[in-house]
C-alpha cells in the first residue's frame, strides 16, 4: 500500500508523500532490510524540514526513526533521536501525540544507559498515557521503570512492576508480550527464583515473536541453562547460532541479544574461544551507543569477558574499567556486582602469580554485593568460584 500511494503522489516534495516514507520506511524495516528503513526516514526528514512541517516531523518521522534505533539496537541514535522529537512535540504537539513520543523514547534511554532521563519522564508519561488511553506508552514507560529499579539494586520493586505488565499482556495475548515475560523472567532470575524464571521461558519459546525480535525467546532460555549447568545447554547453542548478530553489518535487536547470550553462556560454560569470537559485536555495540544490552546488562561487560576469553588481559581490563565507569554514572549497581564476579573470572583464567589471592577478594565483594541487593543464588555462583579459587586447578577453558 505505501509503495502504491508513492508512486501515486509523485516525487514532488509534499505533506502526502512525506508520510508515506515514514510508513515504507517503518514496514520495510520489519521485513528486515535496515538500508531501506533508514533511507526512507532520511528522505522524509529532509523533506519535512524544506517543507516547514514541524509537527509532522516531531509526531510522525522522529518517532519512526525512534523505533528504527530500538528494533536494530542502535541506542545512541535511539536516544538522540528522542531528544529531538520529544523538543519539537512539547512545542508544537498535543497531549497525546506528547505522550506516544515520550513513549518510543523508553528504550532509547534505557539501552543508552540515561536512566535518569528515563525516570524523569516517566511519571509524565504515565499520567499522558493513562489520560488518553496510550497502552503503548504506558507499558514501554513500565517495563524500562522496572528494568532501571531492578539495575539499581531494587529487584523485588522492578519485578513487581513487570509482573503488573506481563499479567496485563497475559489478559489481552498482546502481539509483543513475549519480549515483557522475558524481562519478568529475567528478574525472578537476578532475584534467585530460578524455577520461576524457568516457567516463563518455556512459556515465551512456545509462542517465540517473529520480526526484529526473534531469537529473545531463546537467548534468555540459553543464558538459564548455562548457568544452571543444564546438559540441554549444548544443544541449544546449536540452534541459536543462526540467529546470532554477525560483527560489522546491522543486526536486528533479536540477533544481538542472540550474540551477547551465547557470549555469556559460553564463558558461564569455559567455551572460551566460542566466547572470544563474539568479541567484536560487543564492541560494536558499545560503539552504536548502546551501553546497557536491554536486559544482558553492559555492553563493556560483555567486551570484557570476550577479551579475557581471549586472553587479552589489558584489553579486558580497560573494559572492565569503562563498564564500571558506566555502571557508576548510571547507579547500575547490579551490574557493579557483576563486574567483580567476571574480573574474577578473568583472574581465575590467568592465574598468574596473586591472580587467586586477588579473584578471592573480588569474590569476597561480589558475595556481599550480591547479598546487599538479594541476588540469592548468584551467591552460590561467587561460592562456587571461591571454591576454585583456594585450590582447585584453574581449567583451561
Amino acid at each position: 500500500m505505501a509503495r502504491r500511494g508513492l508512486k501515486a503522489v509523485g516525487e514532488e516534495p509534499s505533506v502526502a508523500r512525506c508520510q508515506l516514507l515514514g510508513a515504507f520506511g517503518m514496514c520495510a524495516g520489519e521485513r528486515k532490510d535496515y538500508r531501506v528503513w533508514e533511507c526512507c526516514l532520511e528522505e522524509a526528514i529532509a523533506m519535512a524540514e524544506e517543507l516547514g512541517e514541524e509537527r509532522l516531523l516531531g509526531v510522525d518521522i522522529l518517532t519512526g526513526k525512534q523505533y528504527m534505533g530500538e528494533h536494530w539496537l542502535k541506542a545512541g541514535l535511539h536516544a538522540e533521536t528522542a531528544d529531538h522529537a520529544i523538543s519539537i512535540v512539547r512545542r508544537v504537539g498535543s497531549p497525546f501525540e506528547l505522550s506516544t513520543t515520550l513513549g518510543a523514547s523508553f528504550l532509547g534511554y534505557l539501552c543508552n544507559g540515561r536512566f535518569d532521563d528515563a525516570e524523569s519522564n516517566y511519571p509524565e508519561a504515565l499520567s499522558l498515557a493513562r489520560k488518553h488511553g496510550d497502552f503503548g506508552t504506558e507499558g514501554h514507560a513500565k517495563i524500562v521503570h522496572g528494568m532501571v529499579q531492578c539495575y539499581r539494586g531494587n529487584i523485588p520493586d522492578g519485578r513487581n512492576v513487570l509482573a503488573e505488565r506481563a499479567a496485563w499482556c497475559r489478559s489481552v495475548d498482546f502481539a509483543w508480550k513475549t519480549p515483557i515475560l522475558q524481562m519478568l523472567g529475567m528478574a525472578n532470575f537476578w532475584e534467585g527464583d530460578w524455577d520461576s524464571a524457568r516457567q516463563i521461558s518455556d512459556e515465551i519459546n512456545e509462542t517465540p515473536i517473529a520480526g526484529t525480535m526473534e531469537g529473545i525467546e531463546a537467548a534468555f532460555r540459553l543464558i538459564l541453562y548455562a548457568y544452571a549447568g543444564d546438559l540441554e545447554v549444548h544443544k541449544l547453542i546449536n540452534e541459536l547460532q543462526p540467529r546470532v548478530c554477525i560483527a560489522g553489518q546491522e543486526n536486528q535487536i533479536g540477533s544481538w541479544l542472540a550474540g551477547i547470550a551465547l557470549l555469556e553462556a559460553t564463558a558461564v560454560l569455559g567455551l572460551r574461544e566460542q566466547c572470544a569470537a563474539l568479541y567484536p559485536c560487543a564492541v560494536q555495540l558499545g560503539g552504536a551507543g548502546t551501553r546497557v544490552v536491554l536486559n544482558f546488562g553492559l555492553a563493556e561487560k560483555h567486551a570484557g569477558i570476550a577479551a579475557a576469553a581471549a586472553g587479552n588481559w589489558a584489553q579486558a581490563e580497560q573494559h572492565f574499567e569503562t563498564a564500571k565507569g558506566q555502571a557508576e554514572e548510571m547507579g547500575n549497581v547490579l551490574d557493579l556486582a557483576e563486574l567483580l564476579r567476571w574480573r574474577a573470572q578473568m583472574l581465575l583464567w590467568r592465574d598468574g602469580p596473586g591472580d587467586r589471592e586477588q579473584a578471592g577478594e573480588l569474590l569476597g565483594r561480589a558475595r556481599a554485593a550480591y547479598t546487599a541487593i538479594g541476588m540469592v543464588r548468584h551467591i552460590t555462583i561467587a561460592d562456587a568460584l571461591l571454591e576454585r579459587q583456594e585450590g582447585q586447578p584453574i581449567s583451561p577453558g
